[in-house]
């Protein structure tokens, strides 16, 4: 596990044990990159110049990047092996225990890491709305443990440079239809991502949970060869299946599961959805449940290009709110502007309300990779790198990569473990400094007070009715904690003798 009771709070530390393994083919280049990663992860969302006061770690730091032998996977690579080591051992524990496999989630997603189109990147590749960006594509697998409810790690990171669309002959723009034909597209990620994590499958249940970008036919036909499972939210809802109990029948996946009997209905409270950039209102609303299965129909593509055509059983869970049945704080009826309705596709059993329901919270989870982007972006603050070369920035991402992995779970540490003691998971100083900072009235014994302490310098009012703190507040106390930290280090140094606590 990446999070224990007993990780080193010493940095230095925990970068040896995320870093320490790289190989670079240079033993210069490994011991260079574990100072790096100690200095990124002790000073997040800080440049590469203020990181190393001396100018020669700063260069040292800066001809690393630059370096052909430092690509992004090999930053990781640690990391990943570590990952992948704790998922195998999941499986052998609960093999030695007599107990069946442990499922182990891969919260999946892509986000695109865009540097803006104002400044020059030397090999940047066009991204974001209208490629007017420069950037490139990160695809990460993030696993989760979903008995003890815990990070492991990051089990995959790929970047991947989005290509223009390619033209025909007239000039027009490729269709739809023939550029999923081409070997470089840029759907190919979802399956290239998992391949590495193949032999974990005879010791665990990997359940990949993914959003919308990953329902396409060759993906989840992939899934089933390979021996995934799978949570995956449908995003063609007009694709055209067929019904089990007529495997000759053409009809809507939508129009097919909105005529089956509603087996579950629960009443839910709805808080902070997000409607174009607008938070909507607390309502109270009845939840419509449905489940079942279909049988997935091959596509005209896949069958007379690639070979695939024999169509294989799907389960559903169908969750719909029910709005005309809503009601505001105060028990009357309100409008809502985008209903909830998810329909989860899946190949894990869904015979009983009890199985769909941990569909539902599977795909729940799903939400900690978003999170998890959040972290690397504006935590780490990746794209505000003013780095000039791609592969550097390449570089860099891999680092933060794994740096966002660590922020992520001791904020989900905060919100799920909020009792955990602090001294097991944040170095001394950060505690007595900000100890120091909030007064002897906000004691800071555990991971939920020191959070919410950083929120505090960060603006946060603490109040019984606040939301808890986001990454913007948590990340502007960081940014005052720091420096504070900083002043009580060279402290030590001048007068360790005369640093007194209260």
């Amino acid at each position: 596990m990446l999070i224990k009771f007993n990780t080193p709070t010493d940095y230095r530390s925990w970068a040896e044990m995320n870093f320490g393994n790289n190989d670079f083919n240079d033993q210069r280049l490994t011991k260079r990159n574990v100072i790096i990663a100690e200095a990124l992860m002790t000073y997040p969302n800080m440049s590469i110049s203020d990181l190393f006061p001396q100018s020669s770690d700063a260069i040292s730091a800066y001809r690393f990047f630059q370096n052909s032998k430092t690509p992004s996977d090999s930053v990781t690579q640690t990391h990943r092996n570590n990952t992948f080591h704790a998922i195998m051992q999941l499986g052998e524990q609960a093999q030695a225990a007599g107990e069946k496999k442990p499922v182990v989630l891969l919260l999946g997603d892509s986000s695109e890491i865009n540097f803006g189109y104002s400044r020059k990147i030397n090999g940047a590749c066009p991204i974001g709305i209208s490629n007017q960006g420069q950037g490139f594509l990160f695809h990460a697998n993030l696993a989760f443990d979903w008995k003890a409810k815990q990070i492991i790690g990051l089990a995959s990171a790929l970047i991947k440079d989005r290509t223009p669309r390619p033209k025909q002959k007239n000039g027009r723009k490729l269709a739809s239809h023939k550029r999923v034909l081409l070997p470089d597209r840029e759907s190919a990620v979802w399956m290239d991502s998992k391949k590495e994590l193949e032999p974990l499958l005879d010791s665990v249940e990997m359940v990949c949970v993914n959003d919308r970008g990953a329902d396409f036919y060759e993906h989840i036909h992939q899934l089933n060869q390979d021996g995934f499972s799978y949570v995956i939210r449908a995003g063609q809802k007009n694709r055209i299946v067929a019904p089990l109990e007529d495997p000759e029948q053409r009809i809507c996946l939508y129009e097919y599961i909105c005529n089956q009997p509603v087996q579950e209905e629960q009443t839910i409270e709805i808080t902070g959805q997000i409607v174009k950039n607008k938070k909507q209102p607390y309502r109270l609303s009845p939840l419509l449940i449905r489940f079942g299965a279909i049988l997935f129909l091959s596509s005209s593509v896949s069958s007379k290009v690639q070979g695939i055509q024999e169509p294989f059983q799907v389960n559903f869970v169908h969750i719909q709110e029910d709005s005309s049945r809503s009601i505001d704080a105060h028990g009357k009826p309100c409008t809502v502007k985008e209903p909830v309705e998810w329909i989860l596709l899946t190949n894990r059993p869904v015979t009983t309300i009890e199985e769909a329901l941990e569909i539902r919270d599977m795909y729940q989870t799903r939400w900690l990779i978003e999170e998890y982007f959040c972290a690397l972006k504006s935590g780490c603050g990746l794209e505000k790198s003013q780095l000039q070369n791609i592969n550097s920035l390449k570089t860099l991402c891999g680092f933060y990569s794994v740096c966002a992995v660590f922020i992520l779970a001791l904020k989900y540490l905060q919100n799920y473990h909020p009792d955990t003691d602090v001294y097991t998971i944040i170095p001394k100083e950060w505690i007595i400094v900000l100890q120091q900072k909030l007064g002897v009235k906000f004691p800071v014994k555990t991971v939920r007070d020191f959070y919410i302490g950083v929120a505090k310098l960060g603006g946060y009012f603490n109040r019984k009715n606040d939301a808890p703190p986001g990454w913007k507040r948590i990340w502007k106390g960081f940014n005052k904690l720091l420096p504070l930290v900083d002043g009580y280090k060279l402290a030590l140094e001048i007068f360790p003798e005369k640093i007194v606590y209260r």
